[in-house]
């Protein structure tokens, strides 16, 4: 198995369609008797014959190191997902990443979300007071799109020869079929972040063409209210981490970027 033409080439030429299955066809004994040809002993054929030139194994080694990888980047939001492929899809023109934030389901088609209650008094910041949309839960991704977007994308891969392909999201472990299509999955972990590394992050980053919620007046207080008793308690719950893989990549979240970047390059290499 493996070498298409061993059959052939193991069992020498097809006989003569003179011959019988049980030896040469009496007609012609007299000339096809095999005693009238010397034996002559050789050694048993063997695979030895098919070793590879040189040029032969060089091909065979790019041909390994150009195979397509199907890489998933999970962890919660604030975490880096989205800089870390950047800046590995930024390392080769042959790569492509897919970003689950682009398959968020219309707001009114999203699960239905009342902030108000994070507030004592009930006086929600102005920045959340139109947010009625839950777009933290797994019932707000599209999750069809997202499985068939991805697929798309390694048959078109593995057709142009590219060799990564990137897929980030927060919640895709809710994916069995998403996870099955993936090779690798690198999860960047906040637990053993500080209290305030993501939130910080977050209240200062502007997403999906927005302003950061300090730039939108919102104070540090109001937002570490809406982070603790909304954003990340809706991750706690529905991240299903017990899903990642036996061999899944786990990266600090907290440690420098480039001290990321070099531990995720690397394990696209082994």
């Amino acid at each position: 198995q493996g070498w298409p033409c061993a059959a052939f080439l193991d069992h020498g030429c097809a006989q003569p369609a003179c011959a019988s299955s049980h030896g040469v066809n009496n007609a012609f004994a007299p000339l096809y008797s095999l005693s009238n040809f010397p034996v002559r002993s050789r050694p048993p054929r063997t695979r030895s014959r098919f070793r590879l030139s040189s040029r032969q194994q060089k091909a065979c080694v790019l041909q390994i190191m150009a195979k397509l990888q199907v890489v998933g980047v999970v962890g919660c939001t604030g975490t880096g997902k989205t800089t870390l492929c950047e800046a590995l899809a930024g390392e080769s023109e042959d790569t492509e990443m897919v970003s689950g934030d682009d398959f968020f389901l219309p707001s009114e088609r999203c699960p239905r979300v009342d902030l108000h209650g994070i507030w004592k008094d009930g006086m929600i910041p102005e920045a959340f007071a139109e947010k009625t949309a839950d777009t933290n839960v797994p019932e707000s991704i599209d999750w069809s799109r997202f499985e068939e977007t991805v697929s798309t994308a390694i048959e078109r891969g593995k057709r142009e020869g590219k060799s990564l392909i990137l897929v980030e999201n927060f919640l895709l472990c809710n994916s069995e079929a998403l996870l099955n299509l993936l090779d690798k999955v690198i999860f960047l972990d906040h637990r053993n972040a500080s209290d305030n590394l993501l939130l910080q992050r977050k209240w200062e980053r502007a997403h999906l063409g927005k302003k950061s919620y300090k730039d939108r007046g919102v104070s540090l207080h109001d937002y570490e209210l809406y982070w603790r008793c909304y954003v990340l308690q809706r991750y706690e719950d529905h991240a299903c981490l017990s899903r990642l893989p036996p061999h899944t990549l786990r990266l600090d979240c907290a440690d420098p970027p480039e001290a990321i970047l070099a531990r995720a390059r690397a394990s696209l290499l082994e």
